[in-house]
């Protein structure tokens, strides 16, 4: 029983710490097209630096959390 749900978490963890990567650089990048002159003040490497790695890493591990505990409700049904 232990083994599929830290298998599932690990997975959750990649899955969601990912995706909330993604979701934060487009969402950067998507803020800074609707200021004019974004681009040219900070540059790509500037709108990554406005990154927070710690909410990042926070969300993606809470969601991770929820998936693994709906997951085990669902193993424990069958």
């Amino acid at each position: 029983m232990i083994k599929p749900l830290l298998t599932m978490l690990m997975i959750s963890l990649l899955i969601c710490i990912t995706g909330m990567t993604v979701i934060w650089v487009v969402g950067s990048y998507l803020a800074c097209f609707f200021v004019q002159g974004c681009y040219q003040a900070l540059g790509a490497a500037g709108v990554l630096g406005t990154i927070s790695v710690k909410s990042i890493l926070s969300k993606g591990v809470l969601l991770a959390l929820v998936f693994t505990v709906f997951g085990w409700l669902k193993m424990r049904q069958r």
